[in-house]
């Protein structure tokens, strides 16, 4: 079923949402004028209705458009888990889109109940009124699911059908996130780990340095102490003096007689 036979000639999601609005509306006030033409050939009049104890059309109207106000307001103060949204158990009718569609706006017409919309990513969400629609698109869940549509649907083509892509529906999301403690401890962990590196590189390098400083001392103190002599040491008799050398004698030669 294509996606035009959803929305009609509705070109952006405003006029979809105006649609809903005026349509409600509309809805509203003919019921109001339906129960006032039965009332009146009924012959029941407002004095009747209040000794019977029959609530007025007008109070009970007005008594429930106040209370769809205030859920309204409690929606929008409410959490951004889809607040005000209604679980859909079956679908009944297999509701077919595009890729393209889906990009352009995942919404549409419920078939079981044209008064609510449904989001093509979310597929266990109805919602009822523009403002309830807006709270949806805004929330987490479906700001995840529709980028996760994205991500499996990056290579498809635009004419492909959309249900292929769409995330499953037993895949726990929350799961797939991080809570901010978790984060906060990864985070804290790495810090350590990247201190700690910082101050081996620091003791490395430090080391090092000792050890070249050390090298280059021994070398200049090398080059610079005297060879030992290869003489023998001269012994000094007790007395402090050196005795003088002695000359050696020289035996003349014998003359020979003739």
């Amino acid at each position: 079923m294509a996606g035009r036979k959803f929305f009609g000639n509705f070109r952006s999601l405003d006029q979809f949402q105006n649609h809903l609005l005026f349509s409600s509306m509309f809805k509203r006030v003919d019921r109001r004028l339906k129960r006032k033409a039965e009332d009146e050939a009924l012959g029941i009049d407002g004095e009747l209705k209040q000794a019977l104890g029959i609530p007025d059309t007008d109070s009970d109207e007005s008594d429930s458009s106040s209370d769809s106000s205030e859920d309204e307001a409690q929606a929008e103060e409410g959490e951004e888990e889809d607040v005000g949204s209604i679980e859909d158990e079956d679908d009944g009718e297999d509701v077919r889109m595009t890729v393209a569609q889906v990009l352009e706006n995942p919404l549409y017409i419920s078939p079981q109940d044209i008064d609510m919309t449904a989001c093509f990513v979310c597929p266990t969400k109805l919602f009822k009124g523009p403002s309830m629609i807006q709270i949806h698109l805004r929330s987490k869940p479906h700001t995840r699911r529709i980028s996760k549509f994205k991500q499996q649907s990056a290579l498809a083509s635009p004419q492909d059908d959309a249900k292929e892509y769409v995330p499953s529906k037993d895949v726990q999301e929350s799961s797939e996130r991080l809570s901010n403690r978790a984060k906060k401890k990864n985070a804290r962990r790495a810090s350590l780990a990247e201190k700690r590196k910082l101050k081996q590189a620091a003791f490395l390098a430090r080391r090092e340095k000792r050890s070249a400083t050390s090298q280059k001392t021994e070398g200049l103190q090398d080059r610079t102490t005297p060879k030992s002599s290869s003489q023998k040491p001269v012994s000094i008799p007790k007395g402090g003096k050196i005795p003088p050398r002695k000359k050696r004698r020289t035996e003349k030669p014998k003359s020979v007689s003739p």
